[in-house]
């Protein structure tokens, strides 16, 4: 091909759909965003056509050409449909994964590390730096992670207070069991012990994303605290561990029948499946639904900083269904799952503590507050569970990292 067939440009989605074949022949467009790396259009009996693809030399001086498939792109592995994407640019669409492909390529063709490739070495080698970090140093670097992210300052104040560990433990040396036990019978209040089991989780959790095994730690740390929690929290009615199912499944039925006060009586069921306060079930919207979850709290409101979502499936599901389904006829539109008629501020039933009575009475129980009966049923949310905001955030184990060593470890790698 010679030069004059040669035109270089930053490709852009849009030109790569406009750009039409040559008449006869070919020409390639340089990529000005990556050498070697260009469109390719060429004519045919019927018209033309355009691919991706790259031209690049060897050492010994010999030129490779290679042909991009967009069969290979990882959106289409991943079963990303680019129809979602209104598909406006044709193969334009594909042009970030075939810039991707073309670094790799080059990169194999000069005989040196791709950029996949470096960086898999520098996750093993941050891997194995951070599995030998403390317990406590690595704790010291998530609540400077967190404050780097504008966490909030409540959070950060009440962790700082709570978490001194000194533990020199390196996180893949610590026993799940032993870590669970120490933290069920701290001296804490009960509110106080869940805030450190979620922090405990998350500094494992954040480190099973740069060392897999401590994702075992993780669940099995789960495991353990929820068994030994069990085992020691204080419960301010003892009788209430003792009711059967067959009783709930007595309430339950009662709650799921009410006709003249089935709001609040499907408050309080629906209140028993999911792990939210009784205030967020109150004023619950229908547009906090998303797909099979419900999101309780806006984001501004995530005080603590992490996502509280509950699951909407088998019970909840047919429960919610028959909330739509009452509440039709009546307030058919209404944005709330409990809306009232009359005048108020917030437009929903704000209490449910009548028909809690009416419900233990025709049960024969005597009374039991209901966040105290919910609780025998099902432990309260617990910010561990909902950690995925954390992981969109840039590695904050950064600060505890020994750059140096991980620098000798991708240069001998690159020399091999």
């Amino acid at each position: 091909m010679s030069d004059s067939m040669v035109r270089r440009a930053e490709l852009t989605p849009k030109l790569v759909f406009e750009i039409d074949p040559p008449k006869t022949g070919e020409r390639w467009v340089a990529d000005t965003k990556i050498k070697g790396f260009g469109l390719r259009l060429w004519s045919t009996a019927s018209g033309g056509q355009k691919a991706f693809a790259i031209r690049a030399a060897k050492r010994n001086g010999k030129m490779i050409r290679k042909t991009y498939d967009p069969n290979i792109a990882w959106r289409r592995r991943l079963g990303f449909s680019y129809a979602d994407r209104e598909d406006k640019f044709g193969l334009g669409e594909y042009l970030e994964d075939a810039r991707d492909w073309a670094k790799d390529e080059i990169d194999r063709i000069k005989g040196k590390l791709t950029g996949t490739e470096q960086a898999w070495i520098e996750h093993r080698a941050v891997g194995e730096l951070v599995k030998s970090l403390p317990l406590g140093r690595a704790g010291d670097s998530l609540l400077r992670g967190l404050k780097l992210n504008n966490a909030s300052q409540k959070y950060l104040d009440r962790l700082d207070k709570l978490f001194a560990s000194k533990m020199e433990t390196p996180l893949a040396k610590l026993k799940p069991g032993q870590v669970a036990r120490a933290l069920a019978r701290a001296d804490l209040s009960a509110g106080n012990v869940r805030t450190l089991r979620s922090f405990v989780s998350q500094i494992l959790e954040r480190g099973a994303s740069f060392h897999g095994p401590l994702g075992r730690f993780h669940d099995e740390f789960a495991s353990s605290f929820s068994t030994e929690w069990d085992r020691v929290r204080k419960v301010r009615y003892p009788a209430l561990n003792k009711l059967s199912d067959k009783r709930y499944r007595q309430i339950f039925d009662i709650l799921e029948s009410e006709t003249e006060y089935w709001q609040q009586a499907l408050a309080i069921r629906i209140y028993f499946e999911f792990r939210a306060p009784l205030t967020r079930i109150l004023r619950a919207e229908w547009n906090q639904i998303y797909g099979p979850h419900w999101y309780p709290y806006a984001p501004d409101e995530k005080e603590f900083w992490f996502e509280c979502r509950e699951n909407i499936e088998n019970d909840a599901k047919r429960i919610l269904d028959q909330i739509r389904q009452l509440g039709a006829p009546e307030f058919d539109g209404n944005r709330f799952w409990f809306p009232t008629n009359f005048p108020r501020r917030y437009g929903h039933i704000r209490s449910v503590e009548h028909v809690w009575r009416l419900t233990l009475r025709r049960c024969g129980l005597r009374y039991y507050p209901l966040r105290e009966f919910s609780r025998s049923y099902r432990e309260f949310n617990n910010p561990s569970y909902y950690i995925s905001f954390l992981r969109q955030y840039k590695p904050i184990f950064d600060n505890a990292l020994n750059v140096a060593e991980l620098s000798k470890k991708v240069a001998l790698a690159r020399k091999t």
